[in-house]
């Protein structure tokens, strides 16, 4: 098969396998194919491998905020026994929960960027095809919103775990 038959093939709406429609979806009326080829099966891949990152980034955040927990449960105790609320612990390590995501949300954008201006360059270089980093897609703010909240939620054991932490036997421990 030519790819100008193969094109034709797309074009049509049926794939080498005669399924209807793009990547086996159904024409509909009003969205136009092109659109359904954009959105196929490279961008839902990206997109799954970018969840991946975001779960294995919030457990991350998690395990650093647990075993800082642990090892500061004296200071915290201390804290406690200084006048400190539970809700002051509580907000506190939500706080460094949520300026560890940030950091780290910020860190990925800048790094992802950098990392696709470089690859434009180079096709640019070898194919003639001009790619810019430096376009900020609308869907890069629903990840970071969804990046903030699992860096949230993360936090929030170990947030609790400082609300609940027994000043008496923490300081009679050392």
């Amino acid at each position: 098969m030519s790819s100008k038959q193969f094109q034709g093939l797309i074009e049509r709406g049926a794939d080498a396998c005669g399924v209807r429609g793009v990547f086996g979806q159904h024409h509909q009326p009003g969205i136009d194919r092109h659109d359904r080829v954009r959105d196929g099966v490279g961008i839902e891949a990206v997109q799954a491998f970018a969840l991946v990152l975001i779960l294995c980034a919030g457990l991350s955040v998690f395990i650093a905020l647990y075993n800082a927990l642990r090892e500061r449960s004296y200071d915290l105790a201390v804290m406690r026994s200084l006048g400190a609320s539970r809700g002051k612990l509580l907000s506190a390590v939500l706080i460094e929960g949520l300026i560890l995501t940030t950091l780290g949300v910020l860190l990925g954008l800048l790094l992802g960027h950098l990392l696709a201006e470089a690859l434009g360059a180079w096709l640019q270089a070898a194919q003639r095809v001009r790619i810019t980093g430096w376009t900020f897609v609308p869907g890069e703010l629903m990840l970071i919103l969804l990046a903030l909240v699992v860096g949230l939620l993360s936090a929030l054991f170990p947030a609790v775990m400082a609300y609940r932490t027994d000043i008496a036997r923490v300081l009679a421990q050392r």
